[in-house]
């Protein structure tokens, strides 16, 4: 269930990511709020690679903010993000658990774009 949201989510921003950049002036800043949602967690042993468990994740929030320059054609863009998903279960081969805490990813990234556009 959790990957067909995420298909829903991709194909939605879509539509997001085609808004016209050359409309703006030469600088420009672009965010997203969205719903983030983890597939199970594997908890493995570092040493040896045996799985431990499972935890289970409930959706949560997906934040991400740009900003760059325009060159003409060429865009330039640094931007950040971050997601956040609350657990609410381990399972092991004790049983079911509950479990009480988070997990979040912060990402940074640099782009860069080539606009090609249309004439007439």
């Amino acid at each position: 269930m959790k990957k067909h949201l995420s298909l829903v989510g991709a194909l939605l921003t879509t539509g997001m990511l085609t808004t016209p950049v050359y409309a703006a002036t030469h600088y420009y800043v672009s965010g997203n709020v969205g719903v983030s949602s983890f597939s199970n967690i594997k908890i493995k042993t570092a040493s040896t690679g045996v799985l431990e468990g499972t935890a289970a994740t409930t959706p949560g929030i997906d934040l991400m903010g740009a900003a760059g320059r325009s060159f003409g054609n060429f865009r330039l863009e640094g931007e950040v993000g971050y997601q956040r998903n609350n657990s609410d279960t381990y399972t092991f081969s004790r049983g079911v658990f509950p479990l009480t805490g988070h997990f979040s990813v912060t990402s940074y990234m640099i782009n860069s774009y080539y606009d090609i556009l249309k004439v007439g």
